[in-house]
């Protein structure tokens, strides 16, 4: 099923939307589109972070606020996605 939709909403723009439009009706559907959008950020923007530390040493005070402002960029992606969609 899963394929069939995913080939639907590649084939055309009106295959696109027949499948937004019957899926993301479902809360369920879209919390779980959630998650998974903010794992994505999450994982993005410790990436990001990983990336700028690498040629410096963090100490754990700087590690920690690093670590909270990734918590705190991607739940304000997540809301903003959530705001869009529902």
């Amino acid at each position: 099923m899963a394929a069939l939709s995913l080939d639907q909403s590649l084939v055309s723009e009106e295959g696109f939307n027949r499948i937004k439009d019957h899926y993301l009706q479902w809360p369920l559907v879209k919390a779980g589109l959630l998650v998974f959008i903010w794992a994505y950020c999450h994982h993005f923007c410790a990436g990001c972070v990983f990336c700028s530390s690498i040629s410096t040493r963090a100490s754990s005070c700087s590690a920690r606020r690093s670590a909270a402002l990734v918590l705190v960029v991607s739940l304000r992606v997540t809301a903003y996605v959530g705001y869009r969609i529902w």
